[in-house]
């Protein structure tokens, strides 16, 4: 499902004066949203044909114009969920790779709760995620 935001939603057309309301004006955009994936080897896989789709319907269709891809969070969950998440670094290269290798669109991914509060060494954690991820924010 494409969202795209309209901001002629938001604007008063019976205001017939000049003056700057002070909304910011820009042209719309959409943007693909994912999250709570992959948690297991095959829905790595299931991520890398979505973002292979998302890239070839980009290059090649007038239709989508979407920006960017946001992974709101939970790259990691354990399948017993009283068990301590799976931390490892190996994991968030996984992710890493998966996009940087099947995205065109450039990927903003977000940490989740799993991935701060879950893993058994969160100082450790939050590092990892941070060399794996910060630099996709520049």
């Amino acid at each position: 499902v494409d969202y795209c935001y309209d901001p002629n939603y938001y604007r008063d057309d019976d205001d017939d004066d000049d003056e700057d309301d002070g909304r910011p004006e820009f042209d719309t955009f959409s943007f693909y949203v994912t999250g709570d994936m992959p948690y297991n080897a095959r829905e790595e896989e299931l991520l890398k044909e979505q973002l292979d789709d998302i890239s070839s319907s980009a290059s090649t269709s007038s239709d989508d114009d979407a920006a960017f891809i946001v992974h709101v969070g939970d790259i990691l969950r354990d399948d017993n969920p009283s068990s301590i998440v799976d931390c490892e670094p190996r994991r968030y290269e996984n992710v890493l790779r998966t996009f940087t290798e099947h995205s065109s669109l450039p990927a903003f991914v977000l940490p989740g709760d799993n991935e701060w509060g879950d893993c058994k060494n969160l100082t450790s954690a939050q590092a990892t995620w941070s060399d794996n991820f910060e630099y996709m924010e520049k």
